[in-house]
């Protein structure tokens, strides 16, 4: 009977990740409002001098955090008992394919910076995701 529970948890986990691109898109849109909000009142109100390059870089990283946090908690909500392995086998292939396709992409058209805050954004994507999904775990 333990083993038709832990296939059964399993195979929702595996479903439940298939939540994950959408959150992580969604995660991404409300990350940049969130990051340009913040260059606005960092740039415009506290009229602090900061490079583009800075900026862009910022708003790459909250965008990255905040797409993570809601694609953990969008997991988490969904289906507390999750299996904690099932459930990262389509984020980690869907965040890898991305970045093996900006790294390609970075390399053909030679956009570097670009194409450097995009990879850093999905990788602290994937990292705060993990870290959440980590963290709210039941044992196994």
């Amino acid at each position: 009977m333990k083993t038709i529970m832990i296939k059964k948890n399993i195979i929702l986990s595996i479903i439940v990740s298939l939540i994950f691109p959408i959150s992580i898109v969604i995660g991404e849109l409300i990350g940049t409002i969130i990051g340009e909000i913040l260059y606005f009142i960092y740039r415009y109100i506290m009229f602090l001098n900061i490079s583009d390059w800075m900026t862009v870089i910022g708003v790459k990283g909250v965008q990255g955090a905040i797409a993570g946090f809601i694609a953990g908690f969008v997991n988490v909500f969904v289906y507390k008992s999750f299996h904690f392995k099932s459930t990262i086998i389509l984020p980690t292939i869907l965040l890898s394919c991305a970045v093996i396709g900006s790294i390609i992409v970075m390399i053909s058209k030679g956009e570097y910076f670009n194409k450097l805050t995009d990879i850093m954004s999905l990788l602290i994507s994937g990292y705060v995701y993990l870290t959440y999904l980590n963290d709210n775990r039941k044992e196994e």
